[in-house]
């Protein structure tokens, strides 16, 4: 266990869910977009730092087979309960993520705008209010990390719903290049 996944282990234990910042109960409205658009039709689909799970049970109600993983044993432990409790069949795991990526596959991700004002402090790596420290981005970078393995299909600029009001952030949607 990392330094990291022992704080998030933390944060997951002793706050409340209504007061962890990044626990939404809405789905964002890009991935909702990309169903709605039938850009994507119901699959199997991995909701890679899960949390709580939210994401995972909204998109199991739309006819997704979900599985959750991160890498907080807490939040996957409460996320299956969750889950559980509405008679939800998702998985959850506890995961190393890279070891999952498959070749012509689609995935999704969302990185913070580096440009958000919302968390204090400038530069790559920033402080939460729980004492977790977020990854922002730009496009120029998105691009650089994730080209060379993805075919970046999309990608742009979103509002994300918080518990204080919108946050930016950057959205992709990619697909897995073959492995040589």
């Amino acid at each position: 266990m990392n330094k990291s996944s022992k704080r998030f282990d933390q944060i997951y234990g002793e706050q409340a869910p209504e007061s962890i910042p990044w626990n939404s109960l809405e789905l964002p409205t890009s991935i909702y977009d990309l169903i709605k658009n039938k850009q994507i039709k119901a699959c199997r689909a991995i909701d890679i730092g899960c949390g709580l799970g939210n994401y995972s049970r909204i998109l199991s109600k739309m006819g997704f087979k979900m599985t959750g993983i991160d890498f907080s044993s807490v939040a996957t432990e409460k996320a299956q309960k969750l889950a559980d409790k509405e008679l939800l069949s998702i998985e959850m795991y506890i995961r190393n993520v890279a070891k999952l990526l498959n070749d012509n596959a689609y995935y999704f991700t969302i990185a913070f705008n580096e440009e958000d004002d919302y968390f204090e402090g400038k530069g790559k790596f920033r402080e939460t209010p729980t004492g977790s420290v977020l990854y922002f981005s730009n496009p120029n970078e998105i691009q650089k990390l994730f080209s060379p393995l993805f075919h970046i299909l999309d990608l742009k600029n979103i509002a994300i719903p918080g518990k204080n009001g919108n946050h930016r952030a950057y959205y992709a949607f990619m697909q897995k290049k073959n492995a040589v």
